[in-house]
């Protein structure tokens, strides 16, 4: 060719450098593995890495550093320290939480698991430092185009500032595209789509995020110039009322999925034995044994302390995860600082026009005995152990979502109630502006009236002091006796 100058590609390898040496290699992945081969075609040496995770940067970060290691050793010095880095935790990760905005676009930093998670328009992963400088860093993503204001007020991404701001509420996303949003394909490979910024967005090969650009209702374009698949574009099928039911790409038809209904459905179907034999033992059986708690159990019901707390009671109901009603009344008792907090909670969402729905609150013991003994043992994973007693046992845990004051409807979140998918985890990126929105909304107002929201589930949330209170047994029925 006519240019000589410098070439990113040759014979399909990746040629770089590595400490000033050409370096040639690719890398390659199927689901649940992901390779790298990385040469060092003038020393002679060259290493491949099989890793067992999807995608991701952790076979190339290893890669590197064995052929550092492997330079030095030859050359008779010491080996190089492997690159470490640390969560960003506690009083730090609290201080730089929070939307940033730069009028155009956002980025939401927020806690997760205590450690500090960051997702931007094109890049999302958990925050960690090395020294004082920060990194996007887990086993599928390694970026260090991240900073931060010392005192929170702005944040750099991949090039770009932006400044701290209160995210107003957003605007519901158009029909046509609100009928695509959703995830599709197999378990092992999970394409999403979302919306961002009021912008259509893609999640694909677990790890590329990617805005979509509108062809007509029903195609979607992947950008020209960037991400994995340049030039390709997105086709969607609907059914009659104009839900999306598949994406066809690359001549592949991805079937619309609700992994959350699907892992349910599993659990219903083998469900051990009817719940009137298993609710008769488990009431037979005696919680553990533990060692005195600092405070004693004062249980009060919610709706005392705030009738306009509404109450949905689904173990009382057969909307819950094993499909049969398991407790014998409706009901939503928690000790009674924990309630008060709940009630501080939902004053305070009254002034954004939104109440208290309750799902679950103080959960007796055998209840929880019930759920583990009629889950599939395949599936404890999505329920607690008995033998450790739950912090709903302790009346300190509720499960909650909003409903609006104007209509008494439940909003929509990212994801259902009590479902089994990445939807209900705290920081899931997916669904639309407003479902996001609504969640940090909920989240924002139990955490400033000293709950914790779990994890993996956008609708728990743990008072600080769960841990001082002893497991319960009563019933509902027997706190309502005392009550009165």
């Amino acid at each position: 060719p006519t240019n000589n100058g410098p070439r990113s590609f040759g014979l399909g390898f990746i040629v770089t450098d590595l400490d000033g040496q050409r370096m040639v290699g690719h890398s390659g992945a199927v689901y649940g593995f992901s390779t790298e081969l990385r040469l060092l075609p003038d020393a002679g040496i060259g290493v491949v890495v099989f890793s067992t995770v999807d995608s991701g940067v952790t076979a190339g970060k290893l890669a590197r550093y064995a052929l550092k290691a492997w330079a030095a050793a030859r050359g008779g010095v010491a080996l190089p320290a492997y690159a470490r880095s640390a969560p960003v935790t506690g009083d730090e990760a609290k201080r730089l939480s929070g939307w940033y905005s730069n009028g155009k676009a956002s980025v939401g930093a927020r806690i997760y698991q205590a450690q500090l998670a960051v997702d931007g328009p094109e890049i999302a992963g958990m925050v960690r430092k090395q020294g004082d400088k920060y990194l996007i860093e887990d086993v599928q993503t390694l970026d260090d185009r991240i900073a931060f204001a010392p005192d929170g007020s702005w944040i750099d991404l991949a090039g770009v500032r932006y400044a701290r701001a209160v995210q107003a509420e957003p605007p519901l996303p158009a029909p046509d595209f609100a009928a695509l949003v959703g995830e599709y394909g197999w378990p092992h490979n999970v394409l999403r789509i979302y919306e961002r910024d009021g912008r259509p967005f893609i999640r694909i090969e677990w790890v590329d995020y990617r805005p979509l650009d509108r062809v007509d209702a029903d195609d979607y374009a992947f950008p020209r110039d960037r991400g994995l698949y340049p030039l390709e574009s997105l086709h969607f099928q609907r059914d009659a009322s104009g839900r999306a039911t598949a994406v066809s790409f690359n001549g592949i038809v991805w079937p619309r999925r609700d992994f959350g209904a699907e892992a349910q459905a599993l659990v219903r179907q083998g469900v051990n034995g009817d719940i009137s034999t298993l609710r008769k033992a488990a009431l037979a059986a005696s919680p553990p044994a533990e060692a005195p708690k600092p405070r004693k159990s004062d249980l009060v019901a919610l709706n005392a302390l705030d009738p306009s707390i509404k109450l949905e009671i689904r173990y009382a109901m057969d909307t819950n995860f094993l499909g049969v009603p398991v407790y014998e009344s409706s009901g939503a008792f928690m000790q009674k600082p924990a309630a008060e907090s709940v009630a501080r909670a939902s004053a305070a969402l009254h002034a954004r026009g939104y109440g208290l729905l309750i799902h679950d609150a103080y959960r007796p013991w055998y209840v929880t005995r019930i759920f583990w003994d009629a889950t599939p043992p395949d599936r404890h994973q999505f329920v607690a152990d008995p033998s450790q007693g739950s912090r709903h046992n302790r009346g300190a845990a509720v499960d909650l979502t909003l409903y609006a004051l104007a209509t008494g409807k439940a909003v929509e979140m990212t994801g259902r109630y009590d479902e089994f998918s990445d939807r209900s985890y705290s920081n899931y990126v997916g669904g639309t502006d407003h479902e996001r929105w609504l969640r940090e909304v909920l989240r924002a107002a139990m955490e400033s009236n000293g709950f914790a929201v779990y994890p993996e589930e956008w609708w728990h949330f743990d008072f600080g002091a769960w841990a001082d209170y002893p497991i319960g047994n009563a019933t509902f029925e027997q706190l309502r006796r005392k009550a009165n």
